[in-house]
């Protein structure tokens, strides 16, 4: 919700109806505090997430802590407090002020639960804070625990002044309150690993096979390193040992290290945090990285010498024994992502139901096929679907023959070769780290990647087209920040108009050797036809088409039927 006055976003929640009555009212309704589309998204998510905390902390069972877990509890509290101002502590006598004001109030409190006492202002504040931090713990305490902790919650706010005191007079000594509790041993469930864990946060958020395995492996790695088996017992000194054995093994990829390894524990130990399963206090933030960034000596994009190279090589007979799948995968998969943009292991899951043709549209009568690069046929890094046309490049090649007369659901792999997985992540996973070596033996620079850089050609070669942004994000699959591009979809023959405004890679071909060319357009005119039928008998062609508004019949004669 947006508020036309200010311009911010707004977050709204309806209470339920059990609870309302500790809110007298019927919902939330509070300000974001930004304009910005992207940062009120997370503000919401992470205020929703906190309010479900919230209630199922009202819903929760009462729970009884013994001292040891009190005082455990009572050094998250004092985490808290501290973490809160320590960047920015301000005036050491207000911190004075606050011990002085904080020390009569815990004075007055009453030893014992039940006792009649006599309330001073700092108790009210001490009392709101401790509600609102077992709210967020989702933590539901008795009459004699919540007591228990009260007094121990006011006897931290003590040290806390006492600490940013100390730091508010620029004093940077060692903390010895931090260390002087217990373990939070009361956050932690009985029977709970990090991996247990990891898999009820990977079912939380819905993390696809692929992120999964990755997230998990990396995650392992960590904890291995640091020998635990529970995240509320890793540290920073943990987190910045594991960081410098990466680098002593000769990972010298800031970004491998901070958003891939770090990345994902950050994450989890976020999801840890709201959920109540370790301290406030996240050890991978702000970890100091030793490695260098990579040096940039060349684009990441497949040069012209190079993508000729590559596609001239897959209209040749292959060498070398080769299932007939993997063949078929080293002559197609190449154009393919050289003519869409697409990755790889979107290629190489494709099936035979994925290719498709568009139903009659009265501005674009002629129907045209395309790819439907959707997560039912296996991982999509964006996890959303999307429709790209078959470029007239990979028709003239004969590619609508070989859908013809493909055998088996999938284009490029066996499901009977399948070993120990049920998905076909491995397979289709394995035949791209195949193709990968293929390249690399004709794409010798290891700045590019054999597989990946096609994608980057041909988002340089959209620039270079001069293709709108928004279409060339939509045959890609790139995310588009923008909110207009959350509504409608495109139009598949405008996708298909923007392709051919592109260089053609088979003219690249053409030029490098005219015989391969001449001889590969004769064989795939001699294939003979199939009955299967792939799409409207009357409108299969072999040729490039262009057609963008029927109206005569002499703009049907350009056409050349099959």
């Amino acid at each position: 919700m947006k508020r036309a006055e200010s311009g911010n976003y707004y977050v709204r929640k309806v209470i339920p109806i059990d609870l309302r009555h500790h809110y007298r009212k019927t919902e939330i309704k509070e300000s974001l505090g930004t304009p910005n589309l992207r940062v009120a998204r997370e503000r919401n998510d992470a205020r929703h997430a906190e309010l479900d905390r919230i209630w199922a902390a009202m819903r929760a069972e009462v729970v009884s802590l013994d001292q040891r877990g009190t005082v455990a509890l009572a050094g998250e509290f004092y985490r808290h407090l501290v973490s809160r101002d320590e960047r920015n502590p301000g005036s050491p006598d207000r911190w004075r002020a606050k011990y002085a004001c904080d020390r009569m109030a815990f004075h007055y409190l009453p030893k014992m639960a039940g006792t009649p006492h006599v309330t001073v202002t700092n108790q009210l504040y001490l009392r709101r804070e401790v509600e609102i931090f077992l709210r967020s713990r989702g933590l539901k305490l008795s009459i004699a625990s919540e007591h228990a902790f009260l007094l121990d919650a006011a006897r931290a706010t003590l040290l806390a002044s006492q600490r940013l005191a100390l730091l508010a007079s620029k004093t940077y000594v060692e903390d010895e309150n931090a260390s002087a509790f217990p373990n939070p041993e009361a956050l932690r469930k009985a029977g709970t690993t990090w991996e247990v864990l990891f898999q009820e946060y990977s079912k939380h958020r819905k993390l696809s096979r692929k992120t999964n395995r990755s997230w998990m492996t990396r995650i392992s790695k960590l904890m291995a390193h640091a020998r635990i088996d529970h995240p509320a017992d890793l540290t920073r000194e943990h987190v910045i040992s594991f960081t410098k054995h990466l680098e002593d093994t000769g990972l010298n990829s800031e970004q491998t290290i901070q958003n891939g390894y770090l990345g994902a524990t950050r994450a989890f130990l976020n999801w840890c945090i709201n959920s109540a399963h370790r301290s406030a206090n996240n050890p991978v933030c702000d970890i100091p990285i030793a490695a260098s960034p990579k040096s940039i000596i060349r684009d990441k994009s497949t040069s012209d010498s190079e993508a000729t190279r590559v596609l001239s090589a897959s209209l040749m007979p292959p060498v070398g024994r080769l299932t007939p799948k993997t063949a078929a995968a080293q002559r197609w998969a190449p154009w393919i992502c050289a003519s869409t943009g697409a990755r790889i292991e979107e290629v190489t899951q494709l099936r035979l139901v994925d290719i498709k043709w568009t139903d009659f549209h009265p501005r674009y009568p002629i129907s045209i096929p395309y790819f439907e690069f959707t997560p039912g046929s296996g991982h999509i890094k964006t996890n959303h679907y999307r429709k790209v046309p078959v470029h007239p490049d990979l028709i003239e090649l004969g590619f609508l023959r070989f859908i013809e007369a493909c055998a088996g659901p999938y284009l490029f792999v066996d499901p009977s070769a399948r070993r120990s997985r049920e998905d076909m992540s491995g397979l289709t996973g394995a035949l791209a780290n195949r193709l990968g070596r293929w390249i690399r033996t004709m794409v010798k620079d290891p700045e590019v990647s054999p597989n990946h850089g096609w994608r980057h050609r041909f988002i340089t070669l959209a620039r270079e087209a001069k293709i709108d942004p928004e279409l060339r994000n939509a045959i890609t699959g790139h995310a588009d920040s923008s909110v207009a591009a959350l509504y409608g979809t495109t139009n598949l023959n405008l996708m298909r108009d923007a392709m051919l405004s592109m260089v053609s890679h088979l003219d690249f071909v053409r030029h490098a050797d005219p015989a391969l060319v001449r001889r590969t357009l004769a064989e795939a005119g001699r294939a003979s036809p199939s009955d299967r039928v792939v799409g409207p008998e009357a409108l299969r062609w072999s040729a490039p088409l262009v057609v963008h508004n029927a109206a005569t019949a002499n703009d049907l004669e350009a056409t050349t039927p099959d």
